[in-house]
Parts: C-alpha cells; sequence; structure tokens
C-alpha cells in the first residue's frame, strides 16, 4: 500500500467556517453532546453555494400552540464502506491542503462569534502539538464514494470495534450546488456502561449537512491499521409544521410558562419548562430496551455537543430526531446518550426515558452514568461564546433544571460527592472501583479526558451553581440516618444540613408494613438539623433489630420541600430479640435452558435427531426461512489461541515417524526444530523475538513484525495453552500453520496466537461443542452451525484487537469452541470427523445455512428454556429474520441435564449484584414471548422497586439462563407465547432444463380440496432429503405461487416438490419438479500477459499478468493454488482476491509468504467470477523457486 502524508503543520487542525450570506441554514438539524463526544460539524461550503432544496412538507407555521407530534417519516440509510480509490486519497489530500491555506488567511481576520475551529486530530480539547508526532504515521485504509443515495442530512460513521487511537475520518457531501469541501469528523470518545454497552458499535460524531445525495469517505489509520467493518449511517428527518411551534423563551431570565411541568406552587424548586420526547417527536419503537434506574441521584455532569452554534430554533426538533436514530440505530445505544438537552434558545429538552422525574442511568458520562444526570448544551462552547442575553438564557435554564432534580434528591448544588467508577471506558480517568471526590455539579471533564463542555461553558458552572443553589429555596442536603445498636444505649439520629428554620415530620415504618413510630419537631435556625429517635415504637415498647423506612416532610420560608425518604437500622445484638421483618437469606430461582437461547438448541437438536429428524430438517426449525446448500468453504480462517501473552512457547510433536519437525520463520530467518526443541515468542519493542531452546542453551533465532510456526508432515505444534504449560493436552495444533503477532490493547503491547488453518476441514475437525457420542444428524447440525457461523465471521473481516475471525471459545469474545488436534483426537473423534465430511460435496464445497444468498449468523447455545429467543430480544435491535423466537419442546427434554435447574442466590448475593444494601422481594415482571424473563424487579426496604434487564440478571448473579421460571416458588407474571398454528397442504409447474443460475423462478400448486388460507410448504430436495424453502397460505381456489429466488448452482439439477401440512404432518405433496440450473453470465477468455512458467529467486513475490475478453472491469478474481491432485480434478485453494482493472486487465500479486519454498513448484491459476459464477480460467503459471 502507498503511504500517503500530510506536512504535519497542517494535520492537527483545520478552520472551517460559514461565510456570512453564503449559505442558509442547513436544514433538519442534530442536537448531540460530547456525552458521547458526539458532534455535528457543518462541512465548508463555497461562497457562491445556494440553500438546500425546499420541500412541501418542510413548510412551518410560527405561533400555533405547542402538540404532541408522532414522529415524521424518517429516511434512513446504512451503507457498508469498502475500497479504497486512490483518486479520492488524492483529490481529499490536495482539498484538505487548499481549505486549510483558505482558511487560515480568514483566521487572521477578526473572527465573529459563529466560527468553528475543528481539528484533524481525534479529540477537539487536546492540542495541535500533541498531536503532531502521532498523525505522521497515518495511511489511508478507506477511500470510496457512495452515489446517489437517498436524500440525507446526516452522515456518521461506524465500526464493530474501537477506531486505533490516533485514527482519523473525511467525509464531503454533494448538494444541490455540488460537492462540500472535506469535513473531519471527531471520533466518538464515551459510551454507555454495563449491559448496554454490550453490543454497541463505536462511531464518529455525525456531520450535519443540507440535504445531499451523495457521499465520500476516507479513513486513514497509524500505519494502515483496518478498521472492522466500517459503516455509513445516511438519515434525514425533514423538518415539521410543529417543529416552529414550540415557543422561545425570553432571554432576559424570565419565563415563557412550560410546555411540561409539575403544578406546585409552593414547592421550593417546581419543575421547569421541558419539550417532551414526544412534543419533539422521539419513535419510541426505536428504544432498544426499557430504562434502568439508580436508587438516587447523587451529581450533575455538564456537557456540550461541539458543534455547530448558528443553527435556527426550527431546526433543533429535527436534529434531536436525527440525533437519537444516530444513537440507537447507527451506534446501537438503548436509547439517548443523555438525560437532558439545553439549545443556545434556553429551551430544555427530554432525552433519554423512563421520566424526567425519575433517576435513569443515561449514557453520557462512561464509569460514571450511574446515580448521575447529564444536561448537554447544543454547540461548540470551545469556540462560541454566546451573547450576553444568550448565555443568561442557558444560564437560567440549566440552574432550574438542577434545582428541581438536586432538590428531589436532597443535594447541594455548590457541594461535593464522592463517585465510585464502573469503568474506564470512554475517556474515563478512573479504574473500575476507584473513587472520584468530584463537584455535585461538574463539567464532563472533571472525571474525564476531554474539555467538555468547553472553555466557554466551563467558565460559567459557578455562576450556575450559584444560581441553582438560589433556586432551592428552602432545602434540606444530605438527609442520613445513623444506625444504632438494639437496647438503652444511642439513639438513631438523623442529620442533615438546612438553609431555613423547618417545620418536620417523621413516619418510622418497618419492614413488615407497619408504621411504628411518628415524631414531628422544628428548627428554630438553619444549620445542622438532628433528630433522635430512641427506637421505641409509639407505645413505648422497644422496637426489634432491622431496617426501617423513614418518610420526612417539611416546610420552610412557606415552602414545601420535596419528601426525603430513607432507611434507618437497629442493628442487632447478642440478646436481641430476632428482627421479624428481616430480608429474606436466600433466593430460590428456578430455571431452564443454558446459555443464551438464540438459534440452535444443541441438546434440543440431539432430542429431534434421536426422534428420526435429519439435520437439514433440524436446522430448518431453528433458522427460520433459510436454506442448506453448497457453498465454496475452502479459504483460510484465523482462530485465535492465545489472547494478550507476554510471552508463547511452541514444541513439536511427531505423530509418525516421519513427523516431528517445527518449521519457524522470523525476520526472513528460517530455521527447523525437532520434539526435542522449544522455540519461546517474545514480545520486543512492539516486534516478536524468536528464541530456540535446544539441549538446554538458548539462542536468538531473529526479530520481526511476525513470526510463524509451520508443522512439517505429521507433526502436532503444541502452544502454551493459558497458562498450562506445554504438556496440556488440549494446546494441540495440527493444521495450517500459527502465527504470533503483536497486539496493542488498552495501550499495552503483549503476543497474540493465531492458528490460520483452511475452513472447510482442517477447522471444523477441532470443533469442540458436543459430545462425539451424539446421534450423527445431532452432530450434522453441529457441523452446518459451525460452519456458517466460522463463514459470517469471514465475511465480517479481521478483528483488529487479535487479528483473528474468531476465537476459541475461551476469550475475548467468546466465539464457538475451537481444541484443535485435541476434539480429533478425542474418544469416537472419528464420528465428528466423519460428521464434518459428511457435510461436504467437494474437496473445497460445504454444505451451509443461507439466507438471500449469504451465509447467516447461526447464533447456537447449548439449550433454551422450552422456545428460542429472537435476537431483538435477547440483544436489542431490529432483530434478524431468520432468529426468532421458536416453540421448542425438544430442548427441555428429560434427556438434557439443564431441562430444570434450581439455584440458591444469597441475600448478600442478590443485594451485591443490585448494588443495595438488601432486597426484601425479587419477582421477574416482564417476560419475552420466548418465556425468557425481560425484567427483574427487586423490591428494597423502602418499598421502592429497582430492576435489571434479563441479561443483566443472568450475568450479576451467575444464573445458567434468562429462563428463570419461579422465584421461590412463584413464577411471577406468565410467558406470552402463541399457540401453535395448525397447518395443511398439495401442485402446477412445468419441469424446464434451462433456468438461469441466480434468476427468480415461479412454482404455481394448487391444493385440493381447495380451501382459502391452507399452509403450504415449497420443498428442495438436498441429498435424501426435504429442506422447506418457504411457507405460505392457499389463496381463493385453493392456489399458490412460489418464489425461487436464487435456484442454485449453474450445472445442477434442482429437485422441488409443493406440500400441505397439518399439525406439522404431510397430508398431501405434488409430485417431483425437476429444474435444470444454467450459467446466467457471459463466458470470458483468459490470456496470460506474463509467463508460464516463472523460476524465481526465494524471498521474490511474483506477479500475474493477465486480461480477459471480453473486457469488463470490476470483476472478481480468485488467485488459486493447486494443493493437491492434478489441475483438472485436482483441489485448488484461493489465497487472495483481487478485480479485474480497466480494458480487463488483471494483475494478481503473489505474496512473499504464498511463494513456494526453495526447491519447490507451485501451480497457480486465475479464475473469474461474476455473481458468484465462474466466467472464465487462465491458463496455468508454474512457479519455481532455486
Amino acid at each position: 500500500m502507498a503511504r500517503v502524508k500530510f506536512d504535519h503543520n497542517i494535520e492537527g487542525f483545520v478552520l472551517l467556517f460559514y461565510r456570512k450570506g453564503g449559505t442558509t441554514a442547513a436544514r433538519g438539524g442534530l442536537v448531540i453532546t460530547t456525552v458521547l463526544a458526539i458532534s455535528l460539524i457543518l462541512p465548508v461550503f463555497g461562497s457562491s453555494q445556494a440553500g438546500p432544496p425546499s420541500r412541501p412538507d418542510t413548510q412551518v407555521l410560527v405561533g400555533e400552540a405547542p402538540q404532541t407530534v408522532a414522529a415524521p417519516p424518517l429516511v434512513e440509510q446504512q451503507i457498508d464502506l469498502v475500497g479504497l480509490d486512490q483518486s479520492i486519497v488524492a483529490q481529499s489530500q490536495s482539498a484538505v491542503l487548499a481549505s486549510f491555506e483558505e482558511d487560515l488567511d480568514h483566521s487572521h481576520e477578526g473572527r465573529s462569534h459563529d466560527v468553528e475551529f475543528l481539528p484533524l486530530a481525534p479529540a477537539a480539547s487536546e492540542p495541535h502539538a500533541e498531536h503532531v508526532d502521532q498523525l505522521t504515521n497515518l495511511e489511508p485504509v478507506l477511500a470510496t464514494r457512495s452515489a446517489n443515495t437517498k436524500p440525507f442530512t446526516l452522515v456518521g460513521i461506524t465500526s464493530a470495534e474501537p477506531f486505533a487511537e490516533g485514527a482519523r475520518v473525511l467525509v464531503r457531501v454533494e448538494e444541490e450546488s455540488g460537492w462540500t469541501s472535506w469535513t473531519p469528523l471527531q471520533i466518538s470518545i464515551d459510551q454507555p456502561d454495563g449491559e448496554e454497552a454490550r453490543n454497541i458499535r463505536y462511531g464518529t460524531e455525525p456531520l450535519l449537512t443540507n440535504l445531499a445525495t451523495s457521499v465520500e469517505v476516507r479513513i486513514d489509520t497509524p500505519d494502515g491499521v483496518e478498521v472492522t467493518q466500517p459503516s455509513m449511517v445516511l438519515l434525514d428527518s425533514p423538518t415539521i409544521k410543529s417543529d416552529a411551534s414550540i415557543p422561545n423563551p425570553d432571554l432576559d431570565g424570565s419565563t415563557s410558562g412550560p410546555l411540561s411541568t409539575v403544578a406546585a406552587s409552593t414547592i421550593s424548586a417546581p419543575m421547569p419548562a421541558i419539550i417532551t420526547r414526544s412534543e419533539w417527536g422521539a419513535d419510541e419503537s426505536l428504544r432498544r430496551s426499557g430504562p434502568r434506574f439508580a436508587p438516587t441521584i447523587k451529581a450533575a455532569f455538564i456537557h456540550h455537543t461541539a458543534s455547530k452554534s448558528n443553527y435556527s430554533p426550527e431546526q433543533a426538533p429535527a436534529q434531536m430526531r436525527n440525533l437519537y436514530t444516530y444513537f440507537t440505530k447507527g451506534l446501537r445505544y438503548s436509547d439517548m446518550a443523555y438525560n437532558f438537552i439545553v439549545d443556545r434558545f434556553g429551551r430544555l429538552y427530554e432525552g433519554r426515558g423512563g421520566g424526567m422525574d425519575q433517576a435513569v442511568v443515561g449514557g453520557h458520562t462512561a464509569g460514571f452514568n450511574d446515580q448521575t444526570f447529564a444536561i448537554s448544551a447544543l454547540g461548540n462552547f470551545q469556540t462560541f461564546k454566546p451573547n450576553d442575553p444568550e448565555m443568561a438564557g442557558i444560564i437560567d435554564s440549566v440552574s432550574s433544571l438542577l434545582a428541581w432534580k438536586l432538590s428531589m434528591n436532597h443535594r447541594d448544588p455548590n457541594g461535593q460527592i464522592s463517585l465510585m467508577s464502573d469503568s474506564s471506558a470512554g475517556t474515563s480517568q478512573y479504574e473500575p472501583g476507584q473513587t472520584a471526590s468530584t463537584l455535585v455539579v461538574s463539567g464532563h471533564g472533571d472525571v474525564g479526558s476531554t474539555s467538555c463542555p468547553g472553555k466557554h461553558l466551563e467558565a460559567q458552572l459557578p455562576a450556575i451553581r450559584a444560581a441553582a443553589g438560589a433556586k432551592m429555596g428552602a432545602s434540606m442536603i444530605n438527609p442520613t440516618a445513623m444506625p444504632a445498636d438494639w437496647g438503652e444505649g444511642l439513639p438513631v439520629r438523623i442529620t442533615a444540613a438546612t438553609n431555613a428554620p423547618l417545620a418536620w415530620n417523621l413516619s418510622i415504618r418497618s419492614q413488615c408494613g407497619d408504621v411504628v413510630r411518628s415524631l414531628a419537631g422544628g428548627q428554630g435556625e438553619p444549620g445542622q438539623l438532628g433528630i433522635d429517635w430512641d427506637k421505641k415504637d409509639d407505645a413505648g415498647a422497644p422496637v426489634p433489630p432491622g431496617t426501617y423506612t423513614v418518610t420526612m416532610n417539611s416546610t420552610g420560608n412557606g415552602e414545601t420541600l420535596y419528601p426525603w425518604i430513607g432507611q434507618a437500622r437497629v442493628l442487632a445484638t447478642e440478646d436481641s430479640p430476632a428482627d421479624p421483618c428481616a430480608p429474606p437469606e436466600v433466593f430460590s430461582l428456578t430455571g431452564s435452558g443454558y446459555g443464551h437461547g438464540v438459534g440452535l438448541s444443541q441438546w434440543g437438536a440431539r432430542a429431534m435427531a434421536n426422534a428420526g429428524m435429519d439435520a437439514t430438517s433440524i436446522v430448518s426449525y431453528y433458522y427460520q426461512g433459510t436454506q442448506v446448500i453448497p457453498v465454496q468453504d475452502d479459504m483460510e480462517i484465523s482462530v485465535n489461541v492465545e489472547y494478550q501473552k507476554t510471552r508463547v512457547d511452541m514444541q513439536s510433536e511427531a505423530l509418525d515417524p516421519s513427523g516431528g519437525a517445527l518449521e519457524v520463520s522470523v525476520g526472513g530467518v528460517v530455521v527447523q526444530g525437532s520434539p526435542a526443541d522449544i522455540f519461546q515468542f517474545r514480545d520486543t519493542s512492539g516486534q516478536v523475538e524468536v528464541v530456540k531452546i535446544s539441549g538446554g542453551v538458548s539462542a536468538v533465532v531473529g526479530v520481526g513484525p511476525s513470526a510463524t510456526a509451520r508443522p512439517v508432515g505429521a507433526t502436532l505444534v503444541h502452544v502454551t495453552n493459558k497458562g498450562k504449560g506445554l504438556s496440556a493436552t488440549g494446546s494441540r495444533f495440527r493444521y495450517g500453520y500459527i502465527e504470533v503477532t503483536p497486539i496493542t490493547a488498552n495501550g499495552i503491547v503483549k503476543l497474540n496466537a493465531v492458528n490460520r488453518l483452511r475452513l472447510h476441514d482442517e477447522y471444523l475437525y477441532g470443533v469442540a461443542e458436543v459430545s462425539n457420542s451424539w446421534p450423527d444428524a445431532a452432530l450434522q447440525a453441529q457441523v452446518l452451525a459451525a460452519r456458517t457461523y466460522a463463514l459470517s465471521k469471514i465475511d465480517a473481516g479481521l478483528r483488529k484487537s487479535c487479528n483473528c475471525h474468531l476465537d476459541d471459545g475461551y476469550g475475548p469474545f467468546s466465539d464457538q469452541a475451537f481444541a484443535g488436534w485435541s476434539k480429533q483426537a478425542s474418544v469416537q473423534g472419528e464420528r465428528w470427523v466423519n460428521a464434518v465430511n459428511v457435510t461436504t460435496t467437494a474437496p473445497n464445497v460445504g454444505l451451509a445455512i443461507l439466507k438471500d444468498g449469504k451465509a447467516i449468523k447461526a447464533f447456537y447455545s447449548s439449550s433454551n428454556g422450552g422456545a428460542s429467543q429472537s435476537v431483538a430480544d435477547a440483544w436489542g435491535g431490529e432483530g434478524l429474520p431468520y432468529a426468532v423466537s421458536v416453540p421448542d419442546p425438544y430442548s427441555v427434554d428429560p434427556s438434557n441435564p439443564n431441562a430444570s435447574w434450581t439455584q440458591v442466590i444469597t441475600q448478600a448475593e442478590a443485594a451485591q449484584a443490585f448494588g443495595v444494601a438488601g432486597i426484601w422481594q425479587l419477582a421477574v415482571t416482564e417476560r419475552f414471548a420466548s418465556g425468557a424473563v425481560k425484567t427483574l424487579a427487586a423490591t428494597l426496604a423502602d418499598g421502592s422497586v429497582i430492576t435489571k434487564t434479563g441479561n443483566e440478571m443472568r450475568s450479576s448473579l451467575g444464573l445458567k439462563s434468562n429462563y428463570v421460571t419461579a422465584i421461590d416458588g412463584s413464577a411471577g407474571v406468565s410467558a406470552v407465547v402463541e399457540p401453535p398454528s395448525e397447518r395443511s397442504v398439495a401442485l402446477r409447474t412445468a419441469p424446464r432444463a434451462d433456468q438461469p443460475a441466480g434468476k427468480t423462478m415461479k412454482v404455481k400448486a394448487k391444493v385440493r380440496p381447495a380451501k382459502k388460507g391452507l399452509r403450504v410448504w415449497l420443498q428442495q430436495r438436498v441429498g435424501e432429503e426435504w429442506k422447506i424453502l418457504a411457507k405460505k397460505r392457499t389463496k381463493a381456489k385453493g392456489k399458490v405461487t412460489f418464489k425461487i429466488k436464487d435456484p442454485w448452482p449453474p450445472a445442477s439439477t434442482q429437485i422441488y416438490r409443493v406440500v400441505t401440512t397439518k399439525k406439522k404432518v404431510v397430508v398431501g405433496a405434488s409430485e417431483e419438479l425437476a429444474i435444470g440450473v444454467v450459467p446466467s453470465v457471459k463466458s470470458r477468455t483468459v490470456f496470460l500477459n506474463s509467463p508460464a512458467n516463472v523460476t524465481k529467486a526465494d524471498g521474490k513475490r511474483v506477479v500475474i499478468k493477465a486480461k480477459m475478453r471480453p473486457k469488463k472491469k470490476g470483476l472478481k478474481v480468485w488467485g488459486q493454488v493447486l494443493v493437491s491432485g492434478d489441475p483438472a480434478t485436482g483441489e485448488w485453494r484461493t489465497i487472495r482476491k483481487t478485480r479485474t482493472k480497466a480494458k480487463g486487465k488483471i494483475v494478481f500479486k503473489v505474496k512473499k509468504k504464498e511463494v513456494p519454498p526453495v526447491g519447490v513448484t507451485y501451480i497457480y491459476r486465475l479464475l473469474v467470477v461474476d455473481d458468484r459464477q465462474a466466467a472464465g480460467v487462465s491458463p496455468l503459471v508454474t512457479v519455481t523457486v532455486r
């Protein structure tokens, strides 16, 4: 790859701004906060650009009353990003240079407050100088154009894994007046915590545009590190009439009246005017899971969005809708990241749902989302300084919101608080378990490595705190009840700080629900309040030990304070009576299944096989609407076998007298070792050093960016197995080779060992998911799922964090278990090997599970609780059409050891899982249709309830599955399971021999006796089995028409039939329909433009040149090497892929590691592929290395 470097003097920053009069305001903006380091950036426009095109549906009428609005139609597009277009690389480099020079000239002129400063470095808060050295090694890894998209007004770039530190993302869009200049997008640096963070995507800040229809993207990373599954999100939420009807507050500190408020004129700090989710048009169906609640609020964080600041009032609601969609669908958060937003006009918006008066856990400040809330100001307050009336409006609104929320939770906006971190993700400065002492009202930068909320807003924090304190009126701060021993000793003392004389009354209630004591009194002067309870009831009798709920109501200066509810503890002593209202010592949970329950159940498949079902029927049932068809599967797969090790050791073992040699290569040096030798792979300054230990003597073999160990002949490679040493039997690998590479994780460089081998058989032989003794059909079903899962991982590309497609099941990703040779050599291992072989149809073709011609994500688990979970229920989001919930009585067959289980959870374990002192009741309050727990509720000492999702429940309590059927004998809510529907069925299409491959064809049938609504299946014969392709209901007169969307492969005959079923039993079948499938692409001839016989010196690469006729640019070309047999019938392995260039030219470069060893001859060929079909093949190329 050619390196493209920029002058370091301009890499740190560019100046981007609107020229006055140059363009109209962008339509349909976006509200974003650096709560997630997400900002809206406007691209640079030329002075001749016009405004965005108008639409009839964007007309706004000012002055109408606010109203609840339905979410307007949202246009959403998600596009996978691939390719490195060198013309875009060159064009973007010159554009950035030109943009910088032009803006640098303007930077010396007087700037108005709407000039934006946007760095090319990854974080706006960090100085340019800190990034110069880091950015000089940036290389372009992606440059691509998406033309003629649906119109959009927002673009964001996402990836499956975090972007490399220092990565740079540039975009430009095509609007009505032409292409904008290139604009850098910051990488999002924050994320939610806990369960919500498990399945998110990582992304940039989104870019706000005028209405655009094309976009170009360029991504540069340090040393060309690949981006994992990059994708582009395009959104457009049009401005609607009601967006303009939201009134602007007065900017002189007065209010214009709340849109949504609590009517409480005597409350010390009433709720301010807040635009609700329904008023700004939130589509509640986008929320991926329900809210999570904390027991209280301890602190508030102030953020800014680091985005453009010159938006109009009408744009803000559309920006909210775009942002909400980007969070939930682009980044896959459960909801909006932050709790509230304030725009430049002082208007407050409800962010994350769940109740504005509740302690809703957000996703705004990594490590400190629990027991806090966030307010984000819309704008870049690092460079934008509002005029005095605007700033006064922001201060007024934010301080009013703080006064309300903090009053309800009895916190001092001018005080300090201690918070414990639960994550080191994003910008958090604290490791999990570390305590941060911070102000109750803090800026994001007080706990994170960021300048958020910007210097101009940061400077206003003292004024915001002071204003919030003044608006709180009479207050009671940090009330606390100190515990006391049972008996005549010290009383339970309740303390608080007050700022006004108070009249108060207390109600003390036992955990049995009875009021045991009522107290009343007053405080003549503000200051420290102390109330003593003598631990007696109203009759004067001592109360037993236990936890008591204290409810305190008070008034001061004619104002009513928010009530305080807390706990007072009377501690047990040696002679005290028992607590009659103590929480349960244990909770007994009964459940079923093991694992996540999505897709195939392994124990269910076993029971199905015992009932006589074949492998195709089994997987077709669990993965609805899929096909089992032959696909090429001889590509190389990379499996992580050692992750983040300081050293990796290897030793060979001979399988027979001819084997035992191990070939190790590093830094151009190749050596062989015997079983008596040990090779140590060590990290040395980001390089791999290999040391050979022979006869007790150590010698350095060499140092290089990576190292490989390849078994020669019948040889096993022992690899250090999870710290167990070389004697462990589970660390042996037979096939392919082991590659050791330094990987940087969390700033630390350690070694990863990856087994690179052929998927078709070498990898599958080592998949260790089920017992070799299981029925054949169950083993074959597991092979189909494992092969398909692996294919989907190859389609997704290498994970940069491990340089692998998947791991061996032991972390860090928990993919399917891979044991290498240990599986094949285990008891009855030949049965597993046979199951793999039976599911292949050619030396390079195996059966896989496909949907619309693509390998599915074939999730599976040990067993479910009687019905599989859908992907949407298990992990949120829109789900997958083939991974839906299906009834599964086979999974709870008595042969399954986890068909029913009971787990006892102690009080301490339950309390720790929920982060509280004690739990009085656990109950299932919501279930999915599968019966799996959706919500688990815990009742606390004061009667309040906190909840966890089913996944959080399973993780925190260490349960086998989410299928908890009862807690202490109570099932809680019942599962809503649809009853199985009846099925019935019958045929009319003539056989044909010329159906083009991949082209849709129709199959028509008619059921007799004729009836509308009968269940009909289209089936295809696969071997001796019938596989269901589609299901329909008959129309009038019993007619039905099926579409076969993808007849495949070419040069084959496919057999179909139509059947009708009743209660899963076939009650009628058509005759067999034979369809001959023929190639549907043009045949092409490939000529060599380079020698057919090549002799090369060792270490030199080989370049094969060819041309194709008829010529066509962009066709896929597979470079293949003959691995066994003769060229006509032998096995060819694809080593890499390229595409035809202009005029049909082909250039295929054989990498050094793909060139044969000295004295060995390899045979290569080029295969042209069009629409998945072989369109032409080159003459053979013989390569010999001397």
